[in-house]
């Protein structure tokens, strides 16, 4: 049986691995591409939508209540929520989902953060917040990693 914290795992290692170059014009100048969060909820989906093929259902920009949940899954008969943040300087994101965990009666959620800052400006990040009525696992996704030519020994 699928759960939905392996696949953003995988999500994450794919991007680090693969993807990393989708969200810069210049990562040596510190310039992202227009709408990196739209990038972000495109790669995602895609990924999903492979992971799950036929066994699941990827919704993008869901209303919920004033806002929209980012991606909605559904699969194993449950819906999950995930919201995406791009890191350019301050961690968000905990708050709005945790109003849309409230609006649609769920108690678990996700958090996607694609980390752009530099290695020397890294902050520390939760992989869990507690919330009185449930949680949100973090998965953050590095972006910006030392390149490994300027890794010393």
């Amino acid at each position: 049986r699928r759960t939905m914290l392996p696949i953003l795992e995988r999500f994450k290692q794919s991007i680090e691995s693969k993807a990393i170059d989708n969200f810069w014009l210049s990562r040596t100048k510190n310039q992202l591409r227009k709408r990196p969060e739209t990038i972000a909820q495109g790669l995602l989906t895609v990924f999903i939508d492979g992971t799950l093929g036929n066994n699941g259902i990827v919704l993008r920009e869901c209303a919920s209540g004033v806002g929209y949940i980012d991606i909605g899954v559904i699969f194993s008969r449950a819906l999950h929520l995930v919201e995406l943040k791009v890191l350019t300087n301050h961690f968000t994101g905990a708050d709005q989902l945790e109003q849309y965990m409230k609006n649609e009666n769920h108690r678990n959620g996700y958090l996607v953060i694609i980390d752009s800052l530099p290695h020397n400006k890294k902050i520390t990040i939760p992989k869990n917040i507690k919330l009185k009525t449930g949680s949100i696992k973090v998965i953050r996704v590095d972006i910006n990693p030392v390149p490994p030519s300027k890794i010393s020994p």
